[in-house]
């Protein structure tokens, strides 16, 4: 709020009147008869007590209304805690009223104490209000803050209400019947008025500085309360005199309270704003005055563009008036009648618009052409000047009529400028210079020349300035020659560089500039640019030239087509010389080739176009068939007609001979002559567009070739190359000729089959080609067995595009291979589900190992014979913060692909080798760890090199300290350089175990090779192994065959007692498998050392 206004002192006094006049009756009263006078007021008491009780209710929520309504305005917190204590005030008091002695009972019984109690309970609200209207305001108030004050409050009256109603018992007595009031109700009225007093003190010195609040009158409050508790503590009975001037003086105080609230939230604001109007009111009084007298034009507008205000000089300069122009949109419209120039002028409009929105920035004043209601047209300033862009504000218009200065300023430019413009329509180039030889003036052919944008740019320059610098001297003599001798200098050839570096000739003229008197006063020069004369002379020489010598073929034919001449390569190109063509029509060169319909569409094109180019096939004089690029262009005569024909003739035989053989490299497979990648791709393109349009299917078959590797690997990969060609022929044969099949590489086709309205054709397509590529291949003196493994995605269920087509036919095709090869499978959503499920787990694997998600658990081997534990193989687990425990089957495999099986085949043979010497270190002096090692490892590291063995020197681990397992597979698709790293193993101590053993393609001969000192036979032989079993017999021919070759044997997969009695008769050495234990931790591993391992016993 603002300063109070100026009759505060005034009122000030008068409030200090009252208190005085109000403690005066209170001294008079302690003289009184009080006995006397409270027999004679005894009938009314009740009455007198409800009706000033009904006041002081009144006027306590008046307090809270008006202190609610205004708190934005004052953003006072005290002032909120006062009108909200005041609401407090209002319903204790109404408890009060209802509990006084004489009013029916109100919940309980209505008696003195139960009025007291609210009675005290509402003063000191009514002290806490006062003491909380002191606070300055700090900070703007959240809206919340009034509504947690105010449920604080309600919530305080209701806890006094329940205390009182309820619980009574538990409040200290305040009156006794025949003594009067208690010391304790006494002494807390001395208290209450102790606290108003104080506070009138407060507010009497903030009286003495400005505040936001009305102090003197929350003083008088203060000061009046004071009084009423001490009128209070005085009376011995509800009926004394002291209760009624007790309740009068409260009402006399909180109608202080009221008025300062209502005079500092209503009444003062009300007194600015309207002296804020009339100050308003004065200054437009003034405004008006000013702009109705002006000159310019004015126009006073509102943010939505109606038009408030126009003063006499706009009316008299435009004609226009309110009723014409209500609104902007009517002013554009009558002043710019032209609609494009128009929304150029609202365009610009908008545009200021938005700056002024954006920056608060003032655009520069904008000329435009404005029509008058007469139709005169004016030309005028336009400052657009806007006073804020809130909905309320007033922005102006202010319009200079300057039709006048622009009419003088166009006739005097079209003055000067008449001897100009004379001189730049002139096509020679013009200048003049004084005896000095500085320039005067030119025309524009002339400054341009010299690389300026204009001849003002030329004034008091010198050639030595200019870009032909480096024959300014000579052109210093030339004009001085001229001004010396008086005589013309006519038409002589000279050459200049131009302001690009580019060689000109020019063809010049000097005369001498004379005065009046006939004095040389300078020189006068014209020249003109023969450049391009020149040029063409030269151009001329030179096309003479090169058609004589060009190793490309031309002809020259007139406007009808007959050759009149044609240069030596033509008859290179051609064979033909130019006696047995010269007069012959140029259509008549390729007569075989090409029929008339052609040449007449060369023709046309050339009539309408002027040149043509294309390929022409041809014939040599020879009989050899060729191919020409042909280029014809037209020269024209004088009067537009086809004067001469030209044409450039260049062999491209070879070439297309060249792009037909890329184009076929680029888009077939040279072993199968079926479309590649490439061009497979652009058809299923294709294919999708045109199914699209027909609502029609597309099936795409992706195709692997099953156990082709085998094929490779055993006849050699030139009978490979023939099985993948006898294929190729053999889906052709299974095929619609619309379907289109292509090879992506190795053993994998794609067949598109489209035009399909349902999916049957394609199950029976498929069908027919397992059926037909199960059949023998004869492979020269071999005969072979493959079978496919189809995956079958369809459009559009299955993707929208051939990317997506082609991985989902894929996933579908790996499906068919697990369920066991030869069959073929659609795309389904499950498989989508697989492959993302796939994807996730190879991205949290990358993490896996530095997250220390990895572990390594070990399986026990015994030695069948003693029972002994003699060795352990370490296994991988992946404990998955979110999936649990992922099996190795499901996350090794993608280690492999993604390659991070090399930094986890690192990590578990460094974990493994640590945990190996320490175990012999604690327990078994020649225990074992087998570590698995992935063939991808060994390419891997074959090209890296094996930090293994540097690890074991470090550890001070000897190498058969460690077993590295390997598969059959690893051991077939071996390199040379992972055979020099197994041989590298076998030097430096390190046992070799052959797992899976019998799953694969091992041979003989690779076991010795490699000197592969453990087979671990493959737990599906073991677990079906019964007695006298077809697996029984293979286990043990193969512990007799590697017994043999001086290897050991571990059996995988031991579940019964029976199965290890087994493999103990036929002499096996080793074993492992659930029977024994399963893969642990290391520390549950170490058990197994100090418990030893229950074995079953071998029936005697």
């Amino acid at each position: 709020m603002t300063e109070a206004p100026s009759n505060e002192p005034q009122r000030t006094g008068y409030l200090l009147a009252a208190v005085i006049a109000l403690l005066l009756v209170q001294l008079a009263s302690l003289m009184l008869p009080v006995a006397e006078l409270a027999r004679q007021i005894q009938p009314h008491s009740l009455a007198a007590h409800n009706f000033m009780e009904g006041l002081s209710i009144v006027v306590s929520a008046l307090v809270f209304a008006v202190g609610w309504s205004v708190y934005q305005k004052e953003n006072s917190p005290g002032f909120m805690l006062l009108a909200c204590c005041f609401l407090g005030v209002a319903l204790l008091d109404f408890l009060h009223t209802l509990s006084f002695k004489g009013m029916p009972d109100f919940i309980s019984q209505s008696d003195p104490e139960k009025a007291i109690a609210f009675w005290l309970l509402a003063r000191v609200f009514a002290a806490l209000g006062l003491i909380a209207g002191a606070i300055p305001a700090k900070r703007q108030l959240l809206p919340a803050f009034r509504w947690i004050v105010l449920s604080g409050v309600l919530g305080l009256c209701g806890f006094a209400a329940w205390l009182v109603f309820f619980h009574q018992a538990w409040l200290p007595a305040t009156f006794d019947e025949s003594a009067g009031l208690t010391p304790l109700k006494k002494n807390s009225e001395y208290l209450l008025a102790a606290i108003y007093g104080l506070s009138a003190l407060v507010f009497v010195r903030q009286t003495r500085h400005r505040r936001s609040y009305d102090a003197a009158g929350l003083a008088a409050a203060a000061a009046v309360m004071a009084m009423s508790e001490l009128f209070v503590a005085f009376y011995a009975s509800i009926s004394d005199l002291y209760i009624l001037l007790g309740h009068i003086y409260k009402v006399v105080a909180y109608a202080f309270i009221y008025r300062s609230v209502f005079i500092n939230s209503i009444q003062r604001p009300y007194q600015r704003l309207y002296a804020a109007h009339q100050a308003l009111s004065a200054s437009e009084a003034k405004f008006h005055a000013i702009i109705d007298e002006s000159p310019v034009a004015y126009v006073v507008y509102d943010a939505q563009g109606r038009i408030d205000y126009l003063n006499p000089a706009f009316v008299k300069t435009f004609g226009y008036d309110l009723n014409d122009i209500p609104t902007l949109a009517e002013w554009w419209w009558l002043a710019h009648p032209d609609p494009e120039y128009r929304q150029q002028v609202i365009g610009r409009w908008h545009e200021y618009r938005r700056l002024f929105d954006e920056s608060g920035e003032l655009s520069p004043p904008q000329e435009l052409e404005v029509h008058a209601k007469d139709a005169s047209r004016h030309t005028v300033l336009i400052n657009n000047v806007m006073l804020d862009n809130t909905p309320a504000a007033n922005n102006f218009l202010i319009l200079h009529d300057v039709s006048d200065r622009v009419e003088a300023m166009r006739r005097l430019a079209e003055t000067v400028d008449m001897l100009q413009t004379v001189i730049d329509t002139i096509p020679s180039r013009v200048f003049w210079k004084d005896l000095d030889s500085r320039y005067l003036g030119a025309n524009i052919a002339f400054s341009r020349d010299a690389g300026l944008a204009g001849p003002e740019q030329l004034i008091g320059k010198s050639d030595s300035e200019l870009s032909w610098r480096d024959v300014s001297d000579k052109y210093r003599t030339d004009d001085l020659q001229v001004i010396e001798s008086n005589t013309p200098k006519l038409d002589y050839e000279e050459v200049q560089i131009d302001p690009r570096g580019n060689t000109v000739w020019l063809r010049t003229s000097k005369v001498p500039l004379r005065d009046a008197q006939r004095r040389p006063i300078g020189v006068l020069g014209v020249y003109d640019d023969i450049t391009a004369r020149k040029l063409a002379e030269q151009e001329m020489q030179l096309a003479s030239l090169v058609y004589l010598n060009s190793s490309e073929a031309m002809l020259v034919t007139d406007g009808s087509g007959s050759i009149i001449t044609v240069n030596p390569a033509f008859t290179k190109v051609t064979g033909y010389t130019a006696d047995e063509v010269v007069g012959r029509s140029f259509n008549g060169l390729s007569p075989e080739q090409h029929d008339q319909a052609f040449f007449k569409t060369v023709l046309r094109v050339t009539n309408t176009q002027g040149h043509w180019a294309g390929e022409i096939g041809g014939r040599r004089k020879n009989g050899d068939d060729c191919i020409h690029w042909v280029t014809v262009n037209s020269i024209y005569n004088e009067t537009g007609g086809v004067h001469r024909r030209v044409a450039l003739i260049t062999d491209i035989t070879e070439r297309k001979k060249s792009e037909q053989l890329i184009w076929r490299q680029a888009n077939f497979d040279p072993l199968t002559n079926l479309p590649n990648r490439n061009m497979f791709l652009d058809r299923l393109d294709r294919e999708i567009k045109k199914a699209f349009r027909r609502g029609q299917k597309v099936a795409l078959m992706f195709l692997d070739l099953d156990r082709f590797k085998d094929v490779n690997d055993s006849l050699g990969h030139f009978m490979g190359d023939v099985l993948l060609q006898e294929a190729a022929r053999r889906l052709g044969e299974c095929v619609r000729d619309s379907d289109s099949i292509a090879r992506l590489g190795g053993d994998e086709f794609t067949i598109i089959l489209g035009e399909l309205d349902h999916t049957d054709k394609v199950d029976r397509i498929a069908e027919g080609i397992l059926q037909r590529l199960t059949q023998p291949f004869l492979l020269g003196s071999e005969i072979a067995y493959i079978s496919a493994s189809i995956g079958i995605a369809v459009y559009p269920e299955d993707g929208m595009d051939s990317e997506a087509l082609l991985k989902n036919a894929d996933q579908a095709m790996y499906a068919a291979k697990n369920q066991g090869r030869d069959r073929y499978q659609y795309f389904t959503a499950q498989m989508q589900q697989q492959s993302r499920q796939r994807l996730r787990l190879a991205n949290d694997l990358h993490a896996a190992l530095s997250k220390r998600q990895l572990l390594l658990y070990y399986q026990p081997i015994v030695e069948l014979g003693g029972g002994t534990l003699a060795k352990a193989e370490a296994l991988l687990r992946w404990r998955h913060p979110d999936l649990g425990m992922v099996s190795p089957a499901e996350f090794i495999p993608i280690a492999e692909d993604t390659g991070s099986i090399v930094d986890i085949g690192d990590w578990v043979f460094a974990v493994a080798a640590r945990q190996a010497k320490q175990w012999r270190e604690r327990y078994q002096p020649r225990f074992q760890v087998s570590v698995n090692k992935s063939p991808v490892q060994f390419r891997k590291q074959a090209i890296e090199g094996n930090g293994w063995l540097a690890l074991l020197q470090e550890l001070g681990l000897p190498g058969d300290a460690v077993v590295v397992e390997i598969t059959e597979g690893a051991l077939l698709e071996a390199t040379s350089a992972s055979r020099e790293q197994l041989l590298v193993f076998r030097d430096a101590g390190i046992q070799v175990a052959l797992d899976d053993f019998g799953t694969g393609y091992s041979s003989l001969a690779y076991l010795k090779k490699f000197d592969i000192d453990y087979i671990k036979i493959d737990q599906s032989f073991v677990r079906s192994m019964v007695a006298e079993s077809s697996d029984m017999a293979l286990c043990e021919a193969i512990v007799v065959m590697a017994h043999k070759l001086g290897i050991k044997v571990v059996a995988e997969g031991i579940e019964t007692a029976e199965q290890y009695q087994l493999l103990q008769r036929i002499g096996c050495d080793y074993g492992q498998g659930y029977l024994i234990s399963k893969p642990v931790p290391a520390e549950q591993f170490e058990l197994l050392f100090a418990n030893g391992i229950a074995l079953p016993v071998v029936a005697g």
